[in-house]
């Protein structure tokens, strides 16, 4: 839709609910979000930039958690799969001018 008709889209509405469904505990949700996410980085920055923090927390939440998955004998593959999402989207926001005033950010990149 964005693609299409993007004066027609709420960027804003859209950004909170795929930032929201980073928390989903459905693997496939989630990753789906993750990409959506990625797509929005690369085509509204100040939107994507102004939820940041909220942002910042969920793939803190996220690599916590999957990292425990992975290291432990019972790693899976779904454990992986969210990660690489989750890199893939660091990756795009890193390569985003408009983030290089976030303190956060760099922070949480140095982690």
């Amino acid at each position: 839709m964005y693609d299409k008709e993007p004066e027609r889209f709420e960027v804003t509405r859209f950004v909170e609910a795929v930032v929201g469904g980073l928390e989903d505990q459905f693997e496939e949700c989630m990753i789906l979000n993750l990409q959506i996410l990625c797509k929005l980085t690369a085509r509204a920055a100040l939107v994507v930039s102004s939820k940041l923090d909220n942002i910042i927390t969920s793939f803190e939440k996220l690599f916590q958690k999957n990292l425990r998955l992975i290291t432990s004998k019972n790693s899976s593959e779904r454990a992986t799969n969210i990660i690489r999402a989750v890199l893939r989207v660091v990756d795009q926001l890193h390569r985003t001018p408009e983030l290089d005033q976030s303190n956060k950010f760099h922070d949480f990149f140095k982690m």
